[in-house]
């Protein structure tokens, strides 16, 4: 339960952060990739 509310912390500061800093391409989409994967984890693991 924590790790989805973790989660969703994380992409919220992702999308300040997008909105604060115009990130690199790349960089921003390896971010989202990496956030998305932890959310789908966090989702599955009980």
């Amino acid at each position: 339960m924590e790790l989805l509310l973790f989660a969703k912390r994380l992409l919220k500061l992702y999308r300040i952060y997008r909105k604060i800093l115009p990130f690199p391409g790349f960089v921003g989409r390896i971010y989202k990739n990496l956030v998305h994967k932890f959310y789908r984890f966090a989702r599955v693991a009980p």
